[in-house]
């Protein structure tokens, strides 16, 4: 079985309301890794569950068009990266975060658990950037400003790691769980 075809046959039997380890079990060892089955079965939304979170996940949708309209309005202030006339280095510094900003809509508006995961990693390198800057920036005015986005950039990855744990609970980190090296599978809503 290819990979394409095992992927849309855990999403065929997963609609029809089979469960995790069913799916896992009858179509491991036919081909697919067990690594990419997990994957597969952990990155899939559950639909009721979508549904009690759409609330969460309008709310994240809404703080990355919110975050990506300050960094457009950033960029085009009188000392942002157009104005500076620094040519195509300014339109790629503005261009690659508006493109992941739109990646991270897509992926929270269809319940891609990717979205959340590649949110989750670029966040942390963030807070590590702010982190270091807070600790070598002598000016005090900086210094409020970032602690002030450290501390802005904590809240957003826990609450996109909440959100993630909502609607992909077989998750563990950034990959699907494991117990005594077998994979194990949330079923029912909590």
């Amino acid at each position: 079985m290819t990979r394409k075809e095992a992927a849309e046959k855990v999403r065929a039997m997963l609609s029809s309301g089979s469960a995790k380890r069913d799916v896992f079990s009858e179509l491991s060892h036919q081909g697919v890794s067990e690594c990419a089955l997990a994957w597969w079965i952990a990155s899939w939304a559950d639909p009721e569950r979508c549904q009690r979170n759409r609330r969460h996940i309008r709310m994240l949708m809404g703080i990355t068009v919110v975050l990506l309209l300050l960094g457009i309005g950033a960029a085009l202030l009188p000392h942002g990266f157009v104005s500076q006339g620094m040519g195509p280095v300014s339109l790629f510094a503005m261009g690659a975060p508006v493109l992941f900003a739109l990646f991270f809509l897509w992926g929270f508006a269809t319940n891609r658990a990717l979205a959340y995961n590649v949110c989750i990693v670029l966040l942390v390198v963030m807070l590590t950037v702010f982190a270091v800057g807070c600790m070598v920036t002598p000016d005090d005015r900086t210094l409020v400003v970032l602690c002030l986005k450290f501390t802005v950039g904590l809240a957003l990855v826990f609450y996109v790691w909440f959100v993630r744990g909502q609607l992909f609970p077989d998750f563990r980190i950034l990959v699907p769980g494991r117990v005594d090296g077998q994979y194990v599978f949330v079923e029912r809503w909590r």
